[in-house]
């Protein structure tokens, strides 16, 4: 099925929240006009205003509500709109969510999803135009992901749902406007299976990226292929494959 990158964000939490009653969907404009700039289309008129809603800006509280319902039981989804807030939430995301499992000695389990979308590209600023996943790749208990298109944005959402650990997805706000099919599943498949994806096949160079810059890596390659020179393009989902 042909799905622009937000569509398919959309239908993987449809999928989600029809099969699960635990998951719910919340952050900043989730139940705005805009749905988390089309991402959550239509999901608060079919699941209603207890299982999608707005919150107030703050930042550490949204993942406190998060961290307290998912040891409670519950798999919530928390959207940031913008990436680079979720600095605010630091101590809730690292101090908290990053080691329950541990301090717990594996008795209690966040099975949070954290999606931070990243800028835009024009007219965001400074504050608007960061993305830090290669800082929070560095702490243990945190599972990191990073889509390159539609499929991968599905694969890893349904992934992250389904995880008994804390995951932070980031989504590029340029690959929303990228179409691709997609085949939806109605449960996750297995993350060595979705960690990683070829985009293109060469024997002279090698190129690893993740999110946009993946594209860019394709855009690069087909140049180079021009000049004679074949590359091997990879996108990278998981920041930390085991």
């Amino acid at each position: 099925m042909l799905m622009r990158f937000p569509e398919a964000i959309s239908k993987t939490l449809e999928v989600a929240m029809e099969q699960d009653s635990s998951v719910f969907l919340y952050g900043c404009d989730v139940g705005d006009h805009t749905a988390s700039f089309g991402s959550t289309l239509g999901l608060r008129d079919k699941f209603g205003k207890d299982r999608v809603f707005s919150t107030p800006i703050s930042e550490e509280s949204m993942l406190g509500v998060g961290i307290g319902a998912a040891m409670n039981g519950m798999r919530p989804v928390n959207i940031h709109i913008r990436a680079d807030f979720l600095l605010l939430a630091m101590n809730q995301l690292i101090n908290m969510a990053a080691t329950i499992e541990d301090i717990s000695s594996g008795l209690m389990h966040v099975p949070l999803t954290v999606r931070a979308i990243v800028g835009r590209g024009w007219g965001q600023g400074a504050q608007h135009s960061k993305s830090i996943h290669s800082l929070l790749s560095h702490f243990p208990g945190l599972e990191v992901f990073v889509p390159t298109g539609p499929q991968s944005a599905h694969d890893l959402l349904l992934h992250s749902i389904y995880s008994d650990q804390p995951s932070i997805i980031f989504e590029h706000r340029w690959l929303y406007d990228i179409s691709a099919e997609v085949q939806l599943q109605d449960r996750p498949k297995p993350l060595e299976d979705i960690q990683w994806h070829q985009l293109h096949h060469g024997d002279d160079l090698t190129i690893v990226a993740c999110g946009w810059m993946a594209i860019e890596a394709l855009h690069a390659a087909k140049a180079l292929a021009g000049q004679g020179v074949q590359c091997d393009v990879f996108a990278l989902h998981d920041l930390k494959p085991n």
